[in-house]
Protein backbone atom coordinates (compact mmCIF):
# COMPACT_ATOMS: atom_id res chain seq x y z
CA UNK A 1 0.00 0.00 0.00
CA UNK A 2 1.04 3.23 -0.96
CA UNK A 3 0.20 6.70 0.53
CA UNK A 4 -0.43 9.81 -1.95
CA UNK A 5 -1.18 13.58 -1.87
CA UNK A 6 -4.45 14.58 -2.39
CA UNK A 7 -4.60 17.83 -4.67
CA UNK A 8 -5.64 20.52 -3.68
CA UNK A 9 -9.14 20.81 -5.45
CA UNK A 10 -10.29 17.39 -3.50
CA UNK A 11 -8.11 17.92 0.12
CA UNK A 12 -11.37 20.10 1.47
CA UNK A 13 -14.25 18.23 -0.88
CA UNK A 14 -15.72 15.94 2.04
CA UNK A 15 -15.03 15.08 6.04
CA UNK A 16 -13.62 12.20 7.17
CA UNK A 17 -12.49 8.44 6.04
CA UNK A 18 -13.83 7.62 2.83
CA UNK A 19 -13.47 5.27 -0.01
CA UNK A 20 -12.45 6.64 -3.06
CA UNK A 21 -11.12 5.70 -6.90
CA UNK A 22 -8.36 7.63 -8.44
CA UNK A 23 -6.19 8.11 -11.41
CA UNK A 24 -2.98 7.90 -10.09
CA UNK A 25 0.01 9.12 -12.37
CA UNK A 26 4.06 9.20 -11.10
CA UNK A 27 3.60 9.53 -7.64
CA UNK A 28 0.33 12.00 -7.41
CA UNK A 29 -3.60 11.47 -7.40
CA UNK A 30 -4.56 13.50 -10.52
CA UNK A 31 -8.45 12.86 -10.47
CA UNK A 32 -10.22 10.58 -7.81
CA UNK A 33 -14.24 10.05 -7.24
CA UNK A 34 -15.78 9.11 -3.95
CA UNK A 35 -17.38 6.14 -4.16
CA UNK A 36 -20.65 8.07 -1.98
CA UNK A 37 -20.61 10.68 -4.74
CA UNK A 38 -20.59 7.89 -7.72
CA UNK A 39 -22.66 5.20 -6.21
CA UNK A 40 -24.18 6.27 -3.21
CA UNK A 41 -26.24 2.59 -3.07
CA UNK A 42 -22.99 0.42 -2.82
CA UNK A 43 -21.45 -1.78 -0.01
CA UNK A 44 -18.14 -0.16 1.32
CA UNK A 45 -16.50 -3.42 1.29
CA UNK A 46 -14.34 -4.72 -0.98
CA UNK A 47 -16.58 -7.72 -2.71
CA UNK A 48 -18.98 -5.37 -3.76
CA UNK A 49 -16.62 -2.52 -4.80
CA UNK A 50 -14.89 -4.93 -7.01
CA UNK A 51 -17.89 -6.63 -8.58
CA UNK A 52 -18.97 -2.75 -9.04
CA UNK A 53 -15.87 -2.22 -10.93
CA UNK A 54 -16.37 -5.25 -13.61
CA UNK A 55 -19.20 -3.48 -15.15
CA UNK A 56 -16.84 -0.58 -16.22
CA UNK A 57 -18.76 2.25 -15.27
CA UNK A 58 -18.34 5.52 -16.73
CA UNK A 59 -16.20 7.08 -13.37
CA UNK A 60 -13.38 3.75 -13.89
CA UNK A 61 -13.55 4.27 -17.86
CA UNK A 62 -12.95 8.24 -16.84
CA UNK A 63 -10.22 8.05 -14.85
CA UNK A 64 -8.43 4.85 -16.87
CA UNK A 65 -8.38 7.82 -19.51
CA UNK A 66 -5.88 9.96 -17.40
CA UNK A 67 -3.63 7.01 -15.62
CA UNK A 68 -3.26 4.05 -13.55
CA UNK A 69 -6.59 3.36 -11.27
CA UNK A 70 -6.59 2.34 -7.47
CA UNK A 71 -9.16 2.28 -4.89
CA UNK A 72 -8.49 3.46 -1.42
CA UNK A 73 -8.98 5.89 1.15
CA UNK A 74 -8.79 9.26 1.23
CA UNK A 75 -8.06 10.55 5.08
CA UNK A 76 -6.16 13.40 6.79
CA UNK A 77 -2.37 11.74 5.38
CA UNK A 78 -4.13 11.41 2.28
CA UNK A 79 -4.92 8.78 -0.53
CA UNK A 80 -3.94 5.62 1.06
CA UNK A 81 -4.03 2.72 -1.68
CA UNK A 82 -5.52 -0.30 -0.89
CA UNK A 83 -5.42 -1.86 -4.44
CA UNK A 84 -4.67 -1.55 -8.16
CA UNK A 85 -7.86 -2.12 -10.79
CA UNK A 86 -6.82 -3.65 -13.89
CA UNK A 87 -7.63 -1.83 -16.67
Amino acid sequence: MNTYLLPESVSDTHDGDEWAIAAILGNRVVALRYLSDVEPAITLNEASIRQWLLGKPLPLRELLALGPVSIGMIGADGFLECWRVDS
